[in-house]
């Protein structure tokens, strides 16, 4: 019997994924937004059933959402990949639970998810978790928006979020220390928000969506429908996804 190969084509994404993007890369207002509204969105259709006639797609957690999950397509919008860690709820049956030992990125971890508690496995919280995820994406594509240096210089090196306070691939006890001891979040710097003072509501949002305590944080929908108010009052030739 003969073998057979099967080969599984996909687009070629040539910006690669969105830590390489970003490494390589400063951004202006415009391209942050449209990358943050895109990526917002994506999740936004994760997180979101839908019913069309015989048409049916469930919701989906992502649950290890990060740069290097998130691909950057020519149009500069984003693609979410990576779904390994994916779970699915089929007809508002959210009685599917996440395994016992942590699952995905430590840096990018719920503090819920850290305390890997009985609630944290639950359906409803890892859609919350994965907002959590998101903002500190979010946060990240802010920092490399319009970065100053000279002609002369290099790109300054890109930085993860916590950079400062974890090693360069934290432990989940590292980053308990810091999320649940320490109560840590990233910051806008006051020179950042004064040269961004347009897109105040998207940092507050950001802001809103890691906060400690799940129930607390908004849907990925929320989020997005913030952007694409944002991108009208600041009037953003925005690509729409």
């Amino acid at each position: 019997m003969q073998s057979s190969e099967y080969w599984l084509i996909t687009e070629y994404i040539e910006l690669g994924n969105l830590y390489e993007y970003l490494s390589h890369n400063d951004v202006s207002n415009t391209i942050a937004v449209q990358l943050m509204r895109s990526l917002t969105n994506g999740i936004s259709y994760l997180h979101t059933e839908i019913r069309s006639g015989y048409s049916y797609k469930p919701r989906i957690v992502h649950r290890d959402i990060k740069p290097t999950n998130i691909l950057v397509k020519s149009n500069l919008t984003c693609i979410i990949a990576d779904f390994g860690l994916a779970i699915y709820c089929y007809y508002n049956d959210i009685s599917h639970e996440a395994e016992s030992q942590i699952k995905g990125t430590p840096r990018y971890c719920s503090p819920e998810k850290l305390k890997n508690t009985s609630s944290s496995k639950k359906f409803p919280s890892m859609l919350e978790q994965d907002v959590y995820s998101l903002s500190l994406v979010l946060w990240e594509i802010c920092q490399r928006m319009d970065v100053t240096f000279d002609e002369n210089e290099k790109l300054p090196l890109y930085k993860p979020c916590f950079y400062k306070e974890v090693s360069e691939n934290p432990t989940v006890e590292e980053m308990m220390e810091i999320l649940l001891k320490n109560k840590q979040r990233p910051e806008f710097s006051a020179e950042w928000m004064d040269k961004n003072k347009a897109l105040e509501s998207c940092v507050e949002i950001i802001k809103e969506a890691w906060h400690e305590n799940g129930s607390v944080r908004p849907t990925a929908l929320k989020i997005r429908n913030t952007f694409d108010n944002a991108i009208i009052k600041c009037q953003l030739n925005v690509f729409s996804v």
